[in-house]
């Protein structure tokens, strides 16, 4: 009988794991160590005259500010795949995460320090 707990619980804590979602705040370093990875989408979340004056390279522009942020998001990315997001400071794209959450976004990373505090 204790096998079958054993492996009953097992059985749920992968279960658990594979439907979870992760959506954190994380520092620069975790957040470089994060966008290297080839699969993740890396989202620059300002309005595109704070975009056009520099960006983390490889970053897309959807303006959290537009009132078809999510549309836009959701046309452009992929749910499945990891999500790094960024604004000037951390105020809008704090709120984008919860939004990404929200619409059933399963991997969201956040660059708590956002753009001006990101050393390149």
């Amino acid at each position: 009988m204790k096998h079958i707990l054993i492996i009953a619980a097992v059985m749920f804590s992968c279960t658990a794991s594979a439907d979870e979602t992760i959506s954190k705040r994380v520092g620069v370093e975790e957040f470089n160590s994060i966008i290297e990875n080839a699969d993740v989408q890396l989202v620059d979340v300002r309005t595109p005259q704070e975009y056009s004056q520099g960006y983390i390279d490889d970053a897309i522009n959807i303006d959290f500010m537009s009132d078809s942020f999510l549309i836009d998001f959701n046309n452009t990315m992929d749910k499945t795949k990891p999500v790094a997001i960024y604004c000037a400071s951390g105020g809008r794209s704090a709120k984008a995460l919860t939004k990404l959450k929200e619409a059933g976004y399963k991997e969201v990373y956040e660059l708590g320090v956002g753009y001006n505090g990101y050393n390149k």
